[in-house]
């Protein structure tokens, strides 16, 4: 049994109320929508999150790369070749009682033969606002 061409272009078309409606306008109609829709999603995200973002680790904050940045130029500049710096990991402790945190930097840089080492160093920031108080390289 074979159908004929105009009747396949006719299926799905019949109830459809945008069915005498040119493409162009479809189309407009479509990209007209789009950002209602999304705008749509950012407001339920926003009101299901109360406004804000919530870490699943609240005193991971200061390893954000907004705050991490300083810390990391700071022992970057240090190095024999500071262009040689490789950001391994991060990690932070608690915050003792006078608010501060310690942050543990681990690296690899170039040493004097040309070799890659891993460096470690200790940052100590303010846990409120993240500032950072001072750092030094560790051994080991």
């Amino acid at each position: 049994m074979s159908i004929p061409p105009e009747a396949l272009a006719m299926i799905g078309s019949e109830g459809s109320p945008t069915s005498g409606k040119p493409t162009w306008l479809k189309f407009l109609q479509g990209i007209a929508l789009a950002p209602i829709m999304l705008g749509g999603f950012l407001l339920l995200g926003y009101l299901t999150t109360g406004g804000e973002t919530k870490s699943a680790n609240p005193q991971a904050a200061c390893l954000d790369s907004r705050y991490m940045f300083d810390i990391l130029w700071e022992v970057k500049q240090s190095l024999r070749e500071p262009d040689s710096f490789e950001h391994i990991r991060s990690s932070a402790t608690g915050v003792d009682e006078n608010g501060v945190q310690r942050i543990l930097i681990e690296f690899r840089a170039r040493n004097g033969f040309g070799g890659m080492n891993i460096g470690k160093a200790v940052a100590e920031v303010q846990f409120q606002g993240c500032e950072l108080l001072n750092w030094r390289l560790i051994e080991g």
